[in-house]
C-alpha cells in the first residue's frame, strides 16, 4: 500500500511540473543562426558545417497542461521549506480545491544522438540520429484525493483516466540548395527512417477502491492497448465466492518484459518544400 501511495505522489509531482516553461525547437525557427532549423523546414541550410556532440548536442522538451506548481507545492508557514500537497499540515479542503475533474499532462521530448552538417552536392546536407518520447495523460480529481487522503477516506471512484506514451528513433537525411535559374528560390527535402520502440494506450474506465488498514480491494474496468516487443501480460484466475458466485474468471494480474526489449517496427517519410527568400 505504501508503494502505491508513493507512486501516486510521484505522478502528482510530475503533473505539477507541467507549468514550467520549456525551450522547444520551434522557438528557434526565426533565428537565422540556429543550427537545427532544418528540423522544422528542410529548406534551411547553414553557412558552415557542424558536428554535434553525442547526446548533449541538442535536446528539446515541451511540457503542457492545466495545473500549476503552486497546486502541488506549498510553502511552510515560516517560509523555510517547500512541501507537497500531501503534507499533513495542509488541509484536504485546501489542497483538493486546486484540482479540477480533468487534470491534463502532456510532454514531448527529443534528443539528438548525433548530427552532422556539411556542404556538398551543390547545397547543404545534414545527417542526424535522434530519439523521441511523448506522453499524454488525463488524471481525475479522485486520483489526487487518493494520494492526499489515503485510507482516511475508505472509498474512491476513479474513472475516465487515460494515458498514451510512445517512443521511437529517427535517422534523417536532409538536403537543400538554391535554384540558380530562379533567384530567391531555395528547395529542400528530408528523408526519414523511423524505428519504433513502443506505444501504449491505457484507459481506466472505472475503478471502485475500498481501502483498509491491511488490504485494498478494487473493482476495475480498463482497456490497455500495447505495442511493445517483448511485453507479456501475466494472467491469473479468480474464483468468486457465495451462492451466486458463478464460474472462475481469468484476469490480467501484471506485465513483464522477460523476453527483452526490441525494435517494434519501421517506417519511412519524405518531405520536401520550396521557400522564397
Amino acid at each position: 500500500m505504501k508503494s502505491l501511495k508513493k507512486l501516486l505522489i510521484i505522478a502528482s509531482v510530475v503533473a505539477g511540473c507541467i507549468s514550467a516553461d520549456a525551450q522547444h525547437t520551434y522557438s528557434g525557427y526565426f533565428l537565422d543562426n540556429y543550427t537545427y532549423r532544418y528540423e522544422m523546414n528542410p529548406v534551411f541550410g547553414n553557412s558552415r558545417g557542424f558536428v554535434s556532440m553525442p547526446a548533449i548536442g541538442n535536446f528539446n522538451t515541451a511540457i503542457r497542461g492545466n495545473l500549476h506548481l503552486s497546486d502541488i507545492f506549498y510553502k511552510s508557514p515560516d517560509g523555510a521549506k517547500t512541501m507537497l500537497f500531501t503534507n499533513p499540515s495542509i488541509s484536504a479542503a485546501e489542497a483538493m480545491g486546486k484540482f479540477g475533474n480533468r487534470n491534463k499532462i502532456g510532454t514531448n521530448n527529443k534528443i539528438n544522438i548525433l548530427s552532422v552538417g556539411f556542404k556538398a552536392f551543390g547545397g547543404f546536407n545534414t545527417i542526424s540520429i535522434s530519439a523521441s518520447a511523448n506522453l499524454e495523460a488525463s488524471l481525475p480529481k479522485a486520483f489526487f484525493s487518493l494520494a492526499k487522503e489515503g485510507i482516511t477516506n475508505t472509498t474512491y471512484d476513479i474513472k475516465d483516466m487515460f494515458a498514451n506514451a510512445n517512443a521511437y528513433a529517427t535517422v534523417a537525411l536532409n538536403h537543400s540548395h538554391d535554384i540558380k535559374q530562379m533567384p530567391g528560390l531555395r528547395i529542400g527535402a528530408s528523408l526519414k527512417f523511423l524505428v519504433g520502440v513502443g506505444n501504449i494506450d491505457i484507459r481506466l474506465n472505472e475503478a471502485d477502491l475500498t481501502l483498509g488498514e491491511n488490504e485494498w480491494i478494487a473493482r476495475t474496468n480498463a482497456d490497455i492497448y500495447a505495442s511493445v516487443t517483448g511485453l507479456r501480460f501475466d494472467k491469473d484466475t479468480y474464483t468468486p465466492e457465495g451462492p451466486n458466485a458463478g464460474r472462475p474468471r481469468e484476469y490480467v494480474s501484471g506485465a513483464n518484459l522477460d523476453d527483452g526489449f526490441g525494435i517494434n517496427g519501421f517506417g519511412v517519410s519524405i518531405r520536401n518544400k520550396p521557400t522564397f527568400k
